[in-house]
């Protein structure tokens, strides 16, 4: 009995030291034949297909070797190596679309480990399943990492496509994000950039930069927070780059809106641009302006945007307040 309880002891210890190693559960597959209740040690698999796996050590006894042909060895739903005569291997994804058979090379070995490999292959089989072609989405993807949309660029997208077109002052938009936006995550990645990165910009802009010489400007990093904002849903929407840093966002977050009221000019002030005006130190256009707007009281935008024959009748049709 003693010699019994002894045996049991020592197979217990050993026991204990298989699991603490990671090797108990494939010793004991191993005792019962490689399955435990009917599956291997993948449950996913068959016990068939377990026993085509690959495994590292298998991969390592070919890398590098010099072969007499060249060699593929399969690990399984599609994914296989190809080992070259110079001993040379690379992981390869085979598939069939409409009859025909396709192949993907997803990378070298070991560069790519075999656990890398068959994350890819999993990756091409949801593709497959979802109608796209492995190796077209494969592609794209590669394509947008390696070559990825800058934050500069997606907002000088957005200026030569939209803003050039439609708003009045592109300069103005084009000189904010040249001063604010574009030395501090202009050579960002778009999809990379987190709100925390613009925020950075934004409060910037809010309390200024006393080293640099920039006042606090409440309302332009709000006015900033806006274009952006723009910038980002029309890159969206056009599938140019895909950005939701700025989403939950508001002006309020990081900056004012401008305040609305009346402005009337004290009579220095109004002397002041008569004495501009008179003294030619203002364009042709711009004094032509301030006069009519002197005279009529009437909104810059008004004036800018009237035509010739509301002049004409003796009666411009402007909305002034005399």
């Amino acid at each position: 009995m003693i010699l019994f309880e002894k045996i049991i002891l020592i197979y217990q210890l050993l026991m204990s030291f298989l699991v603490f190693n990671g090797l108990g559960l494939f010793w004991f597959l191993w005792l019962n034949g490689g399955t435990y209740g009917g599956h291997g040690i993948f449950p996913n698999l068959t016990v068939s297909e377990q026993k085509n796996m690959l495994f590292e050590k298998s991969l390592r006894a070919y890398h590098g070797k010099p072969q007499d042909k060249t060699l593929t060895l399969s690990d399984g739903k599609g994914l296989g190596v190809r080992v070259s005569v110079t001993g040379k291997m690379r992981f390869q994804f085979r598939y069939k679309i409409k009859g025909q058979n396709k192949r993907i090379d997803l990378g070298d070995y070991p560069d790519l480990s075999l656990r890398q490999a068959r994350d890819v292959m999993e990756e091409c089989r949801t593709w497959l399943a979802q109608g796209f072609d492995p190796k077209i989405r494969r592609d794209m993807a590669r394509q947008e990492s390696l070559v990825p949309v800058t934050v500069k660029q997606a907002l000088d997208y957005w200026i030569k496509e939209y803003v050039e077109d439609n708003r009045a002052t592109p300069d103005a938009v084009r000189l904010q994000f040249a001063k604010h936006i574009y030395p501090y995550i202009g050579n960002y990645s778009l999809v990379d950039t987190e709100t925390r990165h613009w925020i950075e910009c934004f409060d910037r802009i809010r309390r200024g930069d006393v080293k640099l010489g920039q006042k606090a400007c409440p309302y332009t990093a709000g006015s900033v927070l806006q274009s952006a904002k723009q910038a980002l849903k029309f890159c969206r929407v056009r599938r140019y780059a895909i950005s939701h840093a700025l989403d939950d966002l508001t002006r309020a977050d990081v900056g004012t809106k401008q305040n609305e009221g009346d402005r009337i000019l004290s009579d220095m002030e109004l002397r002041e641009l008569l004495n501009h005006i008179n003294g030619r130190k203002m364009s042709f256009y711009l004094r032509c302006l301030c006069r009519f707007l002197i005279i009529y009281g009437a909104r810059t935008g008004e004036v800018r945007l009237s035509k010739f024959d509301e002049w004409c009748t003796g009666q411009p049709k402007l909305d002034t307040f005399t």
